[in-house]
């Protein structure tokens, strides 16, 4: 006997969980439009005819400027690839790929034992130079006395006037000798020209790094632009000093930018327009991002239709027509949104009068 009445509540419960199934799917199909007559675009929904409210408006067509989104590349406005002018074996690298430096932060160190010692030897001879110069002078003002009382000849006076300049030229020439082995040995350690951050590391420690040859690469912080390619059709409205609408990011992120410059000519390869755009200080793209730039590109004929008179049920999108004074159902398919009102993709023709509904 109990089990009976085991097996009979078991038989209401599943009984019970179907009837909420059901109820539930057609609630659901109800909510997707299932019970409205469901039609493809451009035909009515029968049974659906009412009396016009509100105001109408009469589609027609018209012509509007076509947007495309190109590819482009955040980068830095100023890339500095540290190299050395004199030839020498790396010692040292004071910084890591990613590391903040500023400018004029020592980042490597080249041997400098040679240049130390060429260094060295300007400033000896600069010494011997100087005192060469000191001796002369004094030998010339000597002369000059004994000139004047006549104790000496014109000759005498002459050669040691020359012996002073030589020995002044000397001491120049020393000097100039120290400025350049001085800036030489100064070339051997390597400094940031500016504040950033280093993103790529060419050479390590023992490496022989000769000049031209970049040891690290340091890019500019905060001054950022993008970088970009632009079909030749499409090129026209590059201009340096135009404005342009930069997307990219997670979540998005809209930025105006205004081009900086834009390649003379074409690449016969690609049949693109190179360009740069800058950013605005408060851009927080990293260098390296990919964003895309919204760019007129010629003109299209469209239907637009005001967004109030778009009714959506799910995925269902519908008007009321306007038809011998009456309003039906007209499923239709709508794309992109221009300044309050849709594009008409399928659904309605030009000439076409539907109702928006009063708010």
């Amino acid at each position: 006997m109990h089990a009976q009445a085991h097996g009979s509540n078991s038989r209401k419960t599943l009984s019970y969980a179907a009837m909420a199934v059901s109820a539930l799917v057609l609630m659901l199909v109800w909510m997707e439009g299932g019970f409205v007559g469901k039609a493809a675009p451009g035909l009515r929904a029968e049974g659906q005819a009412e009396p016009v409210r509100g105001q109408t408006y009469t589609l027609a067509p018209r012509t509007i400027a076509e947007t495309s989104a190109w590819p482009a590349t955040v980068s830095a406005r100023v890339v500095a690839r540290i190299s050395p002018k004199v030839a020498g074996r790396i010692t040292e690298i004071t910084r890591r790929v990613g590391d903040r430096v500023q400018r004029g932060e020592v980042l490597a160190r080249l041997e400098a034992k040679e240049l130390g010692a060429r260094l060295g030897q300007a400033r000896a001879q600069l010494a011997a130079a100087e005192a060469e110069a000191v001796r002369a002078r004094a030998e010339l003002i000597r002369s000059e006395s004994l000139y004047a009382k006549e104790a000496a000849t014109r000759q005498t006076l002459e050669t040691a006037q020359a012996a002073a300049r030589a020995a002044n030229a000397q001491v120049k020439a020393a000097q100039d000798a120290i400025a350049e082995a001085g800036s030489l040995f100064g070339e051997t350690e390597l400094k940031s020209p500016v504040d950033g951050t280093v993103v790529s590391r060419e050479l390590d420690r023992g490496d022989t790094a000769m000049p031209g040859m970049p040891v690290l690469t340091v890019q500019e912080s905060g001054r950022l632009r993008i970088e970009g390619a632009v079909a030749e059709r499409c090129a026209g409205a590059l201009r340096a000093g135009a404005p342009l609408t930069a997307r990219g990011g997670s979540p998005e992120q809209v930025y105006p930018v205004e081009v900086d410059e834009v390649a003379p000519a074409a690449d016969p390869a690609t049949r693109t327009v190179w360009f740069k755009a800058r950013l605005p200080d408060a851009a927080t793209w990293q260098p390296g991002a990919y964003v895309s730039v919204e760019l007129p590109c010629g003109q299209r004929e469209v239907l637009l239709i005001p967004a109030a008179a778009v009714t959506r049920i799910g995925q269902i999108e519908s008007v009321r027509l306007v038809e011998k004074d009456r309003s039906v159902l007209r499923h239709i398919r709508t794309g992109r949104f221009h300044d309050g009102q849709l594009e008409v993709l399928a659904g309605l023709e030009p000439g076409d009068t539907v109702q928006i509904p009063s708010p």
